[in-house]
């Protein structure tokens, strides 16, 4: 499992690094990481507080939790997509407004900023998640006695069957969150693939993969080559469905049922994604407006310095999660708990 959250948090960072490699359609299918992600998410919240939140009591608790888990990376990230957003309209020679000074505190809860031009996540656009995750979460949380198995699969068939038609219509899942006249979409994306990892749980605990041995890397490997197939050769407004509805759930039981081989690497693995995806769009933001301000953008050494920014990226995460996550979550818990 923990393979599987930095191959994720990787994928993403390879679909928004695609122009510094000179392609338009390898890694095309990375954003469906953020769907694993949601599975993932699934599986793992029930299976940490399933049981707790039947109980009385428990919901501030779980709040808390959540809050002191995601809310110091929501923070660095809105910090370093500030200085991106300022570089970026001040490059464009657009003004700072009560608007633009408002998205930039609206980074911060997170909450989409729609009043402003463009999509409505202009400061960290991956937060869009963060948001929906926090939202799904509560309302799990808040529900958890209603989250039988049968009304799990009810609501999971309803909601992937609205996704499909919808995916179709828009080219794929790729616009539900991100995209301005698709932001509240990403609510339902959001909740149907937490339903899926909730029920990809029951299934582990019925027994159902169990036996895996040591093939996580094996798995992890899966995962990350389906996201960054060529797209001309998958149509995104069926391979999204497929993936999310059906291959990540599988990929997360399987991984569940595994036993962890090469643990330092997973552990890095795991301990990198979130700050990683937190962090990584303003990053490449800023590493873009500096390659292009010394005269290298489009040039030969383009997709050298791709490698060298997502490099980058990855030392700046791991910075910010050793040095600021890290030690923010140790005292928050001390003074909260």
């Amino acid at each position: 499992m923990d393979a599987l959250r930095g191959v994720a948090a990787f994928a993403v960072l390879l679909y928004h690094a695609q122009p510094w490699f000179g392609s338009g359609w390898w890694f095309a299918h990375g954003y469906v990481a953020v769907d694993f992600f949601f599975v993932l998410s699934g599986f793992v919240i029930a299976h940490a507080y399933g049981d707790r939140l039947v109980g009385s009591g428990t919901l501030p608790a779980f709040v808390r939790d959540r809050a002191i888990r995601l809310y110091p990376m929501i923070v660095a990230g809105a910090g370093i997509g500030i200085v991106a957003y300022v570089v970026r309209l001040r490059a464009n020679g657009l003004p700072i407004g009560t608007g633009e000074v408002a998205a930039m505190a609206a980074a911060i809860v997170p909450w989409p900023a729609t009043w402003v031009a463009g999509d409505p996540w202009p400061v960290n656009p991956p937060i869009w998640s963060i948001f929906w995750e926090l939202v799904v979460n509560l309302i799990f949380a808040r529900t958890i006695r209603w989250w039988t198995i049968r009304n799990l699969i009810i609501f999971a068939g309803v909601a992937f069957a609205v996704l499909a038609i919808l995916g179709w219509q828009l080219g794929g899942f790729g616009p539900m969150g991100p995209a301005r006249e698709s932001w509240a979409l990403g609510g339902l994306r959001t909740s149907a693939g937490f339903a899926a990892g909730v029920l990809s749980l029951h299934a582990h605990r019925a027994g159902w993969l169990t036996r895996g041995g040591r093939r996580p890397w094996i798995i992890a490997a899966l995962a990350l080559s389906i996201t960054i197939l060529p797209q001309p050769w998958l149509d995104p407004r069926w391979y999204d469905f497929v993936l999310t509805a059906g291959v990540f759930p599988l990929l997360v039981l399987a991984a569940a049922g595994s036993r962890m081989n090469m643990p330092r690497m997973t552990r890095f693995g795991a301990e990198l994604s979130y700050p990683l995806y937190a962090m990584h769009a303003p990053l490449l933001l800023l590493f873009g407006g500096a390659w292009a301000r010394v005269g290298l953008k489009g040039s030969a050494w383009t997709p050298i310095g791709g490698l060298f920014v997502v490099g980058g990226c990855i030392a700046a995460a791991w910075a910010v999660y050793r040095w600021w996550d890290i030690p923010v979550r140790a005292r928050l818990k001390a003074r909260y708990r």
